[in-house]
Formats: C-alpha cells, structure tokens, sequence
C-alpha cells in the first residue's frame, strides 16, 4: 500500500515492489493520504487502516484486507494533522489488544487501545477461529 499525495488515493502494490493497477479510495480523501496501518486477522484477513490527513476534519479511512472494499470511517476527536500511524496487536503493558497510535499535529502522539476499536465497531476489529 502506498499512499500517492498528488492524487489523493493509495495504490496496491506487491511484495515485490509492482504495481497492481489496483486503486484505493479515488474521491474518499479530502485531505492528503498518509498513514498506514494494518490489523491482522491470520494470513489474508483484517483491515487496512489510512490516515486522512487535515488540520480540522482528519479521518481514517477502514477497508477490508482481502476484498480492499471500503468499511468505515472514524475520527479521533483530539487528533489531528496525522502524518503517521503505527499498530501493534501484541499485549504491551495495559494495552491487554495492542496499541493504535496516530501522530497528533507533529506535537505529540495519541494513544488509543485496540480494545477500543474492537468495542466501537465489533464487527470490523475480531479475528474468527
């Protein structure tokens, strides 16, 4: 997954660096695509997680792992102007799910647990089997 400023979509690409043809996301970004972040749901499903950077609307955009189709859309309500993102799902201190991060206005990080996500939208952020 890159994300292409100058046309505000994320382009698929392969392990080995060649571009699929497949585009992501044409006409959702209304700020600049930057971050990217992937839960992990076994070898081919979770979701894809991309930033929309803007200093007042920024959003991140859900789409589904193996069918790249679009999920939803969340907001952090003390975040803004992200350029970068970083997950992990590994239990790290009171972090029982992992750890979603997102850079907050190149000032400081926001820090939200995976539990969260997986409260808010149940159906999106589980892992069957």
């Amino acid at each position: 997954m890159i994300a292409d400023e100058q046309e505000n979509v994320i382009k698929v690409y392969t392990m080995d660096g060649d571009f699929t043809g497949i585009i992501l996301a044409k006409g959702r970004f209304t700020g600049d695509p930057e971050g990217i972040a992937l839960y992990k749901c076994g070898e081919n499903d979770g979701v894809w997680i991309f930033t929309d950077q803007s200093h007042d609307r920024n959003r991140f955009h859900l789409f589904d792992r193996k069918s790249l189709e679009y999920m939803e859309t969340f907001t952090m309500s003390q975040t803004t102007n992200t350029d970068g993102i970083w997950l992990t799902q590994k239990p790290t201190g009171r972090f029982s799910d992992g750890v979603f991060c997102a850079l907050n206005n190149d000032k400081n990080v926001s820090v939200v647990n995976v539990s969260s996500f997986k409260e808010a939208m149940p159906n999106l952020f589980r892992c069957d089997g």
